[in-house]
């Protein structure tokens, strides 16, 4: 759903169309900055959702120009929605380019910070920045000013994000939204959301509860004791032969 909001004490006021309402939750920026961390799983479903908004918003023509970590809001039951599409309307309405609309310098596409003309995959890009943030804990593209982290991305690559615990395809799937030319990303955002869907389905889901097989020779326990035979009980008498019981019985 493509919503415009304006966030105020942990609510979302959105609007579309002239319809109201308020989402509970919390910014992805937010979130970040809490001590207690994201598991991986969750950023990868925070990306997943991001990435359906976006194809939703392009499939009407509308190009977000600024998808950073404020304009992502997490509500409480999961879902993700992205949020403030003032410069998209904006620029639709003046028919603008970045020079006329500026957007947040650290999730702009290089052709953005050029003032070329943008579609969709600047989105993408944006998308891709804020995936990165999310997994290596900082931006892509670091500087001690706006020019500087604008220069950054126009000319550098961003960090090798040094985790051995991410999946490659993730980290594959982040370097290609993150290309310099639009034509090497992702020509949809659907396309983005594909390869992450993908790569979540091969980690392991902490709800499910694992099997796991015990080989008892490996283990270093110790001998069991022998268990002690049962204790022997006396044994009745046999039953006299029937000549010995008769003579018995003559004696009476």
């Amino acid at each position: 759903m493509i919503q415009s909001a304006v966030a105020r004490e942990g609510e979302v006021k959105a609007g579309r169309h002239g319809a109201k309402g308020f989402l509970r939750g919390s910014s992805l920026a937010e979130r970040m900055r809490q001590s207690t961390p994201m598991p991986l799983r969750e950023k990868v479903d925070i990306a997943i959702q991001l990435c359906a908004g976006l194809e939703a918003a392009h499939k009407q023509g509308v190009v977000h120009r600024d998808v950073k970590p404020a304009n992502i809001w997490l509500c409480l039951n999961g879902t993700v929605k992205l949020l403030d599409f003032g410069i998209a309307t904006a620029a639709a309405a003046s028919n603008a380019t970045v020079a006329d609309v500026f957007a947040s310098a650290g999730y702009m596409s290089p052709e953005q910070i050029e003032g070329r003309e943008v579609d969709t995959r600047t989105d993408i890009f944006s998308a891709g920045a804020v995936v990165y943030e999310m997994l290596a804990g900082r931006h892509p593209f670091e500087g001690d000013s706006a020019t500087a982290v604008m220069l950054k991305i126009v000319n550098d690559v961003p960090r090798r994000i040094e985790s051995g615990e991410l999946p490659v395809g993730l980290k594959a799937a982040v370097a290609r939204a993150l290309e310099k030319s639009p034509a090497a990303r992702y020509s949809r955002a659907a396309d983005f959301g594909r390869d992450l869907k993908s790569v979540k389905a091969t980690m392991p889901n902490p709800r499910e509860t694992a099997t796991v097989v015990i080989d008892r020779s490996k283990l270093n326990l110790p001998p069991k004791k022998p268990t002690p035979p049962p204790a022997s009980q006396p044994r009745p008498p046999a039953p006299a032969p029937p000549a010995q019981q008769a003579q018995a019985e003559g004696v009476r």
